[in-house]
């Protein structure tokens, strides 16, 4: 308040100072004085009409007072003057609601500018606002049917909707007119896959590896896909490729651990996945750990496998998959009342999950307890 009364007697001093009428406009939305704020910023924008943030703060005052049409008209104001700033297509999205798309007019008010969809649609994926996303886009594409770039935005914002029919149409139209694009290529291999059409899938990504030989997400993919498939040998000779382009790398050493462990090659595997946890960072390493306790379980060295899952239950206490395996090992070693405590740990957090329960009856009813089995 006395920062208010301040200001305003500063505006008796010098009406227009833009200064001043900024920070009061500032401080009376804070103040959720949003009245008098809206009678300030309609003077001070009388002042300066060009001014992005006077327009921005009286679009924000017009969106408390529930003047969304109003609000949507000075946030486009605000984004004419200033279209590098990201609150003022923010606020075009919070009030985007109950059918009134905003964000679509600020765009259709403004045709051909391209820069504003983008960042539209740039800040509209980051909140995960995927629908309204692939609107924009699909505004952009009107606009410049040819423009390859944009169609592929399209195709992205298509496929983190799971419309997967979709977004495939849309690659494939880059692909038309960009045959060597391989993020294009990968991701239309990726899409076959989601849709069981694994021999697509591989054709796309050995495409993709035909013009760009060390891309390393078409590596992973393609390695992963072997896996899937049951193709071992393949598998292990991908990820060796990709070790060699990429020694550094955790996730290629923690692969070819992986590849070695379904081949029974357990020397091997063991050697890549302690290689994998020494690359490895924070979180990440509890995967590694968790594949060394699989090649020790397999090799019925219990008291390692024992280790190598309380190491990774220790990295991420939380994780259900190290704490059942634990509890797996535990069981399989007839510690069963260890096992039965990780078990009900799970459940406390986790009640409705039906495949633990069961494993809990089964653990009980190993140990005899035949009615609290029941009861599970």
């Amino acid at each position: 308040k006395k920062g208010e009364s301040r200001f305003e007697k500063a505006l008796l001093l010098a009406p227009r100072e833009k200064t001043v009428l900024k920070q009061l406009g500032g401080l009376l939305l804070r103040m959720e004085k949003s009245d008098k704020a809206g009678e300030l910023l309609k003077k001070a924008h009388r002042f300066y009409p060009e001014e992005g943030e006077f327009c921005g703060l009286l679009a924000e005052a017009f969106a408390r007072l529930g003047k969304e049409e109003k609000a949507g008209e000075y946030y486009q104001k605000a984004i004419k003057y200033q279209p590098e700033e990201e609150k003022y297509y923010l606020g075009l999205i919070n009030i985007s609601r109950g059918g009134k798309k905003f964000y679509l007019k600020a765009l259709r008010s403004r045709p051909g500018d391209s820069q504003v969809a983008l960042k539209m649609g740039e800040l509209l994926g980051r909140k995960k606002l995927y629908s309204a996303q692939v609107e924009v886009y699909e505004e952009l594409v009107k606009s410049e049917p040819g423009n390859s770039g944009f169609r592929a935005l399209l195709g992205e914002s298509l496929y983190a909707q799971g419309r997967l029919k979709e977004a495939k149409k849309e690659f494939l139209r880059v692909l038309e007119a960009e045959r060597e694009n391989v993020g294009v290529l990968n991701r239309l291999g990726e899409i076959a896959v989601r849709s069981g059409a694994l021999e697509e899938g591989e054709k796309y990504y050995q495409k993709a590896l035909s013009y760009s030989p060390a891309r390393k997400k078409v590596l992973l993919n393609l390695g992963e896909l072997y896996l899937k498939k049951g193709n071992l040998k393949k598998a292990l000779k991908i990820f060796q490729r990709a070790f060699e382009y990429y020694p550094e790398d955790a996730v290629f050493s923690g692969k070819l651990g992986l590849s070695y462990l379904k081949l029974k090659d357990y020397h091997k595997a063991a050697e890549h996945y302690k290689e994998a946890i020494k690359k490895a960072r924070g979180l990440e390493k509890k995967d590694y750990y968790l594949g060394l306790g699989d090649v020790y379980f397999a090799e019925k060295n219990y008291s390692r496998a024992e280790k190598a899952y309380q190491k990774a239950v220790e990295i991420d206490p939380g994780d259900i998959e190290s704490i059942l395996k634990l509890a797996e090992l535990y069981g399989h070693n007839k510690a069963f009342s260890r096992a039965e405590k990780l078990y009900r740990g799970v459940l406390k957090k986790h009640p409705k999950n039906l495949k633990v329960r069961e494993i809990l009856a089964e653990v009980l009813y190993s140990q005899g307890r035949m009615e609290e089995a029941e009861r599970e």
